[in-house]
């Protein structure tokens, strides 16, 4: 039986086999840098040269804190080289800081078991004192000479990588993510979203997320293609910056999430005229939109601001996928437009829809379809006991295939709970419509208020249609109160008069009357950019409902009397 081919083996193919192909260009305040194949590796190889002299072992879990950048793909393929596994840890910035971040690192590295970590510079100070072991800076400057065809390390075991949870508990979920997923996974991705040889990604999304790690970074390895590579925080203070880094590029595909799109359209408008002369997005002909969910009324705006600009009208790409699946699960295939579904919403997170060509054909949602599986990927939809489903009804998406992850690290409850048989349990809900993937929410944002099961995303998506509701994000959460579970809604808003907020309170109650059938206990209005967000910029709802319940909901206005 012939032994699986490991992800070091693959790098190291890549090098012998392209070293002088500019593989890697950087983004950087002084202007563009490009890296070819061989510097990458000689730099990978002078990060395992540090890990080994520090104490490291073949065979180690070590933490990478880091966000973009030529020491974040160096210290990932030198602990690779090292015969070590990388462990992708999200860095301090933003509110991602102080205690509750070293807590969240210290149960990273206490799971992994890890001797020592790699990290920026710039991080070096936030991680002091936040494990038992030093947190080592990378700084790449000259790279290391690489013998011509050197020996790729025994792999230790069938993972190839960890990929981290984001959210706020003390002890986080470390997905498991095989060599094989991670080959078989970048090869779909690839094969839907056309990345190759002459054909770049330009990507801002952060290594420590499987979008960017693994659809960035290693499916344009892997695919013989390039990389165009933009720090997270440089798209953020000016999203204009990544279209015009994707042209200078060269690039004919590139991806964001949903708030992405949203941050893009609201700082275009506002861009004077001159910043837009000379862009030419014509040669940009794949668009990938996931991680979060879709709001088609987003991407309709941006293929509407960047058409004058020639991007294709059919260029925006929409996938589902998730790190416990390595990365794609389904995607829509090229020159198919956006495809949305007007259905009826069941009584409950669960069961049958019904499309619908009328919006005002009783409680309804508009969802967006995500595809279909990618490469030889099987997606069912199945209820509570793993029954499948047919087409049309409401149910938790499970995925089955060789990139399903082999599991949580150190976790054998959550992996019996994710990963029966082999299969995938997502914890997201949908169905299937005419062999398409419709995702509809999360299980565990599911409200349970008053006898009635409330999809948090939907109520969130009803909310998002009134005008005063439509630039922030709208978080839709259960709390405890004396009552039990109640419906509390939180959305941010701009700063307005008294006046105008109590009416907007006003209308989101009533509209939530109207199309639920319930009030909510209470509905808080917030200031633009303070609800918590994951560190890749999704919603955390558990994270909303935590300060709610503890009184740290910061408001510009509130309605309800809720007692907490």
């Amino acid at each position: 039986m012939s032994r699986e081919r490991t992800l070091a083996e693959a790098f190291l193919d890549a090098v012998h086999d392209r070293p002088g192909h500019p593989f890697l260009t950087l983004v950087e305040p002084d202007g563009d840098r490009t890296v070819t194949l061989a510097e990458l590796a000689g730099h990978a190889a002078g990060a395992g040269r540090l890990l080994r002299e520090s104490g490291a072992r073949p065979g180690d879990r070590v933490p990478l804190v880091f966000d973009s950048g030529l020491a974040a793909v160096a210290a990932f393929f030198g602990t690779l080289l090292a015969g070590m596994t990388p462990a992708m840890v999200a860095p301090p910035m933003g509110r991602r800081q102080g205690a509750a971040y070293q807590e969240h690192v210290r149960g990273v590295t206490e799971r992994c078991a890890s001797r020592l970590g790699l990290t920026d510079r710039e991080f070096a100070g936030a991680l002091d004192g936040a494990a038992a072991h030093p947190f080592l800076p990378l700084v790449p400057d000259r790279p290391e000479p690489v013998p011509d065809r050197p020996d790729a390390p025994e792999a230790a075991g069938p993972v190839a990588l960890l990929q981290f949870t984001s959210g706020s508990t003390r002890v986080p979920k470390g997905v498991q993510v095989t060599h094989a997923g991670v080959l078989d996974n970048t090869a779909m991705f690839a094969e839907r979203f056309g990345l190759g040889p002459g054909r770049p990604f330009c990507s801002w999304l952060p290594l420590y997320h499987d979008f960017g790690l693994i659809g960035g970074l290693l499916s344009s390895l892997l695919s013989g293609g390039s990389l165009v590579l933009m720090p997270p925080q440089a798209f953020i203070r000016s999203p204009l910056g990544w279209l015009r880094a994707a042209q200078r590029g060269g690039a004919t595909v590139t991806g964001s999430p949903n708030f992405g799109l949203a941050l893009f359209n609201r700082r275009f408008a506002a861009e004077p005229a001159e910043h837009l002369d000379g862009l030419d997005l014509s040669g940009l002909r794949t668009v990938v939109v996931g991680s979060d969910p879709v709001v088609p009324e987003t991407v309709e705006a941006f293929q509407k601001l960047l058409a004058p600009y020639g991007l294709h009208e059919r260029a925006v790409r929409v996938g589902y996928g998730l790190a416990e699946n390595t990365l794609v699960v389904t995607a829509v295939p090229d020159g198919q437009p956006l495809r949305t579904l007007t259905v009826r919403r069941p009584d409950g997170a669960r069961g049958p829809v019904r499309p619908t060509g009328s919006t005002s054909d009783g409680p309804v949602v508009t969802a967006v379809s995500c595809g279909t599986p990618a490469g030889n990927q099987e997606v069912s939809i199945v209820d509570e006991h793993g029954t499948t489903l047919g087409p049309d009804v409401i149910g938790e998406i499970q995925v089955s295939g060789r990139s399903v992850a082999l599991g949580y690290l150190d976790d054998p409850e959550a992996t019996a709970a994710a990963f029966p048989g082999g299969a995938l349990r997502t914890g997201d809900l949908g169905f299937l419509h005419d062999g398409e993937l419709y995702v509809t929410g999360r299980l565990k944002d599911v409200v349970i208020a008053r006898g009635r099961n409330l999809n948090a995303l939907d109520v969130e998506r009803v909310v998002r249609t009134l005008p005063g509701a439509h630039e922030g994000e709208c978080a839709a959460f259960g709390a405890r109160t004396a009552e039990g579970e109640e419906l509390v809604v939180a959305q941010e808003v701009r700063p307005a008069s008294p006046e105008d907020h109590r009416a907007l309170a006003r209308e989101v109650t009533a509209l939530i009357v109207r199309e639920f059938g319930i009030a909510p206990a209470d509905v808080l209005l917030v200031r633009m950019r303070t609800l918590p967000r994951t560190s890749s910029g999704k919603l955390r709802r558990s994270g909303c409902a935590d300060l709610y319940e503890r009184g740290e909901l910061v408001t510009l206005y509130r309605q309800g009397s809720a007692a907490v």
